[in-house]
């Protein structure tokens, strides 16, 4: 696959903003639920972050139209409408995971984000989807194989003298 197949977005995954919270946040990060009415029905915008306690699966939860400081972990029981988004975010934690031989780096593309960043176009050889992952985190997570894409994908000039 190369960059020009890589043009329907329908198959691509932004993995720029997941973040895996299993260690980061504790269970005293409780949002102060009185600031959700509730008789209001609430949209899963996507899942961010996922943790075990005492044998209970939990996912944090952004809540559509709501800012991410609002996030609340949910037990998985109480997800059952929100499947395709943790399935989705499953699949992501499961690219994250794997090793360079499995990883092919298929472009590169600005972010679009004001600090001029690099996201990079990331296929597994066993799915056939294209995921975003931002420069750094791959530079981390593969390096090996982002130098390789780079020094055969990158051409410098230099200009001549007049």
């Amino acid at each position: 696959m190369s960059v020009a197949d890589v043009t329907d977005t329908a198959d691509v995954v932004d993995m720029t903003d997941v973040v895996d919270m299993t260690d980061v946040v504790d269970m005293t990060d409780v949002v102060d639920m009185t600031e959700f009415p509730e008789n209001e029905y609430y949209s899963v915008d996507r899942i961010i972050g996922k943790r075990v306690r005492k044998g209970v699966v939990y996912y944090l939860v952004k809540w559509q139209g709501y800012d991410e400081s609002k996030s609340t972990w949910e037990p998985m029981e109480n997800c059952e409408e929100a499947m395709s988004s943790i399935l989705e975010y499953e699949e992501e934690l499961s690219v994250k995971s794997c090793p360079s031989e499995q990883i092919e780096i298929v472009g590169i593309e600005p972010s679009g984000s004001p600090d001029g960043g690099i996201t990079v176009l990331v296929k597994t050889k066993v799915a056939d989807r294209v995921f975003k992952f931002s420069n750094k985190e791959v530079a981390e997570r593969w390096p090996n194989l982002y130098v390789d894409f780079l020094e055969n994908h990158i051409r410098f000039w230099r200009r001549s003298s007049a």
